[in-house]
C-alpha cells in the first residue's frame, strides 16, 4: 500500500521543475550508502528528503536572489552591470505589455497592474506567457531546472554535512562506510557552498531569457 502511495505521490513531483534530478541525485546518495532499496519505507524516505530540500529551497530566494537580482535589490557596484540590465529588461517588458499606460517595473506596481507575489508577478506572467510554447521547451526549460536543482541542494548538503560530522548513529557510521569517499562531510558542505553561486548565475540567466523572450509581446 506505501508503494502505491509513493508512486502516486511521486508522478506529480517530477513535473516540478529540477525536481527529477534532485530525486536522482538523492536516490544515487542512497543507494551508494545502503545498496538496494529493498523495502516500500526507504523510498518513503528518499521521496521525503527530496521534496523537502525542494520546498526548503524556495525560501532562498528572497535573501539570496532577490537581494541581488530582484527589483529592490541592494546597490552593489561588483554586480551594477548584471542588475542594471535586469532591471532595463523588466523595464522593456512593462512598457511593451502595458503601451502608452506605464513605463517602468516599480510604476507598474504602484498602479497595481502588477503584483509584487503570486502569480500576478510580472515573472510569473511572463512564464504563463512562454510555457508549453518551442521557446520554453529549447532556451527556458533547462535553466530553469537546473537553477531549481541548485537552489533545492544548497540546505540538505551542508545538513547532510552537519550529520556525517558530528552524529555516531550506527546508520551514519554505515551510511559513512558506504559512501567511501562521499562520506566525508567537507564534501557535501563544499557541495553546499557551490551550489550557492550556480543557482544565483543560472537563475539569473534563467530571468534575463524569459524577459528578452516576452519583450516583443503585446498583450498579457
Amino acid at each position: 500500500m506505501l508503494r502505491e502511495i509513493i508512486e502516486l505521490i511521486a508522478g506529480p513531483l517530477k513535473a516540478l521543475p529540477g525536481f527529477p534530478l534532485v530525486l536522482a541525485l538523492v536516490t544515487a546518495l542512497y543507494l551508494k550508502a545502503f545498496g538496494k532499496i529493498e523495502a516500500a519505507w526507504p523510498e518513503a524516505v528518499v521521496l521525503f528528503i527530496t521534496w523537502a530540500s525542494y520546498r526548503l529551497g524556495h525560501y532562498l530566494d528572497k535573501p539570496l536572489y532577490d537581494k541581488l537580482f530582484g527589483p529592490d535589490h541592494l546597490k552593489l557596484p561588483v554586480l551594477n552591470g548584471w542588475q542594471t540590465k535586469l532591471d532595463n529588461l523588466r523595464n522593456e517588458v512593462i512598457k511593451k505589455i502595458f503601451i502608452g499606460e506605464v513605463s517602468t517595473y516599480h510604476e507598474a506596481l504602484r498602479t497595481k497592474k502588477i503584483d509584487k507575489s503570486g502569480p500576478g508577478t510580472l515573472y510569473n506572467r511572463c512564464v504563463s506567457l512562454l510555457k508549453k510554447t518551442r521557446t520554453w521547451d529549447e532556451r527556458v526549460a533547462l535553466p530553469l531546472n537546473l537553477s531549481k536543482s541548485a537552489r533545492a541542494l544548497v540546505i540538505p548538503l551542508p545538513a547532510f554535512a552537519a550529520t556525517l560530522a558530528w552524529s555516531d548513529h550506527q546508520v551514519v557510521r554505515l551510511a559513512r562506510q558506504g559512501l567511501g569517499y562521499l562520506g566525508d562531510w567537507q564534501v557535501h558542505l563544499a557541495g553546499g557552498i557551490f551550489a550557492i553561486p550556480v543557482f544565483l548565475l543560472v537563475s539569473y540567466d534563467n530571468c534575463t531569457n524569459i524577459y528578452s523572450f516576452v519583450r516583443p509581446q503585446r498583450s498579457m
